[in-house]
Parts: C-alpha cells; structure tokens; sequence
C-alpha cells in the first residue's frame, strides 16, 4: 500500500507558531519548478512516515484536492535537538522516472563473519533511477558470499525490476574486514 499523508494550506502563519501548534510547515514544488504551494503537516504524521518510508513517494492530499504523487525532497532538522523545522515536496509523475537516493541494508550472513571478521557498510545510500511506483523503500547488500577482504560493489546489487544504478557501479558498498585480533597481531608482527 502507497503511503499517503493530508496536508493542509499554510495561511500565512508562521514557522514558529506552526510549530507549537504541533505542526510543521512545507512546501509543495510542482513541475517545473516554480513558485511552490505553501502547506503544515501534522509533525506526528510525518514522523511516522519518515519512520517507515523515509524517501517514498507519498500521495499527498491537500485539503480540497485529490491525492496526487509527491516525493519527500527535503526534511529540515533542529540540529541541537532533532525536531522537524521544515518539509519540501516534489510532485512527481507516475509516468516520468525520478532520480532518488534509496537506503541501504545489509542482508544475509558471510563466511567472513562466521570467522570472526565484520561486515562493514561504506554506503548507507545509494542513487536510483526508476518510475515513481517501483521506487523501492531500500536495497538489500546481500553480503552472504562475502569472505575477509572481499568487497561488494553498487553495481552487484540485485535491483528491483523496474530500478536501475544511477550511481557509480564501482562504489564499494560493503567489505569484509578481518578479526581484530588478528589485525592486530599482524601489525605487532610487521612492527617487531
């Protein structure tokens, strides 16, 4: 099921009051880019859709339209304590494909790991390319044939149908360190 989320017109209220009001204000930008339409969300609301669905494409509701497709541009923090200032929107086409970064998660378990060693994530994001309703809500590094000192790149991801790398296929996105102990008797050997 598509995420969705109601919104409502700004009224020239401000930030702040919004803010204490429990609301956080927003822009929609339509396309092209122009002059955007000034909204408040419920910051409730948008926390838990940025919880479960942190760069999908929501069918936005203003109050007195129809649902149409929009993706979650920008999220603006308080950086001393995480509260949400600001939200952009961009509307989207169902028909048109959309560029978007798209988390990624570590899947399955390598035989460096059953030897002691760790699976490092170098890329929490990478960028897609695909129609808004195939974006999907993140990729999965199956590092299961990982080994100590193999690495996985961008361009081994198994994609979604529908998605295609819009990154550098080159880009490591995980690799297999060894066992700290060992490292660490390996550089008191090298320094002896």
């Amino acid at each position: 099921m598509k995420p969705s989320l109601r919104v409502e017109r700004r009224n020239g209220e401000s930030g702040r009051k919004l803010r204490r009001k429990g609301k956080v204000p927003g822009v929609i930008h339509s396309r092209p880019p122009g002059p955007g339409e000034l909204i408040a969300v419920e910051e409730r609301e948008l926390l838990a859709l940025l919880r479960e669905h942190p760069s999908a494409v929501v069918d936005v509701a203003v109050e007195g339209e129809a649902p149409a497709p929009a993706l979650i541009a920008e999220v603006q923090r308080d950086f001393l304590n995480g509260r949400l200032l600001h939200v952009d929107f961009r509307r989207v086409e169902r028909n048109q494909k959309i560029r978007v970064p798209v988390r990624v998660e570590l899947a399955g378990e390598s035989p460096a790991e059953r030897q002691g060693g760790v699976v490092q994530l170098l890329r929490h994001e990478l960028e897609v390319e695909c129609l808004p309703d195939d974006l999907p809500a993140s990729l999965n590094a199956d590092v299961g044939q990982l080994g100590i000192g193999d690495r996985l790149t961008a361009g081994e991801l198994a994609l979604p149908a529908g998605v295609e790398l819009a990154d550098d296929p080159e880009a490591v996105v995980a690799v297999a360190l060894p066992p700290q102990n060992d490292a660490d008797e390996a550089e008191d050997a090298a320094q002896e």
